[in-house]
């Protein structure tokens, strides 16, 4: 079990310390636990399961924490580099409600702040924009448009049956705006609900991922921002 926070840094950015893990260089804690295990002799190969990750906010901590829209952005991310690294069986959001500041300390002071303001919800209750990306995670590794090369979707409908097969359809809205239309349907059959696809996307624009659950509740992922190359 391993908890890779980055805490301010972008999933994806590596840290230099040889002794820190975060999310982005768990290679080093792998090649670590099969260096222990070589030594005696032993071929294994550990799963990872990490059980704690999340972003700060700002608001409501002033003093430490990314945007609440970054920290949507982030939480996809993240949710994508767990799943194509093949080692990793687990990746446990804290918290679902922020902390409570610490009222032994002035308000307004660091040492009030000095909790965790990483949920999805805010103390009262009110929604952050993660708590709907992460009910339905999408991330486009390069959000790039390029004639005749292929765009990967990611996504996870995780409302989703365990193990159940699932579709949902992945849509595309122009910058110039409009309505949104649907350029595949995908069916997954992934136990944890994720799916991929390679799309040709037709130019820069918005794209989403709509889902109906078995209820027949729409949900929708985020939007994320396609832009031609060169653009």
């Amino acid at each position: 079990a391993h908890h890779p926070y980055s805490f301010f840094l972008a999933p994806a950015v590596s840290v230099s310390d040889p002794n820190f893990v975060p999310l982005s260089d768990l290679s080093r804690l792998e090649r670590a636990l099969d260096a222990v295990f070589g030594a005696y002799g032993v071929n294994r190969r550990l799963s990872l399961y990490l059980t704690e990750y999340g972003y700060e906010t700002n608001p409501p901590n002033p003093f430490r924490g990314v945007a609440p829209r970054a920290q949507s952005l982030y939480l996809d991310e993240a949710g994508y580099m767990a799943w194509r690294d093949p080692r990793v069986r687990a990746l446990a959001q804290f918290l679902l409600y922020d902390s409570a500041p610490d009222t032994r300390f002035p308000p307004g002071s660091q040492r009030y702040w000095s909790t965790f303001q990483t949920g999805l919800r805010y103390q009262n209750g009110v929604a952050k924009p993660s708590l709907g990306s992460y009910r339905l995670p999408l991330y486009l590794p390069d959000p790039v448009v390029s004639r005749g090369r292929p765009t990967l979707v990611w996504a996870m409908l995780r409302p989703a049956p365990h193990g159940s097969s699932q579709q949902a359809r992945v849509q595309w809205q122009p910058s110039s705006g409009g309505a949104f239309r649907t350029l595949s349907t995908v069916t997954t059959d992934n136990p944890n609900g994720v799916l991929t696809a390679r799309l040709q996307l037709p130019g820069a624009g918005v794209v989403r991922v709509a889902w109906t659950s078995p209820s027949g509740r729409l949900v929708y992922s985020r939007r994320v921002g396609v832009r031609a190359r060169g653009a």
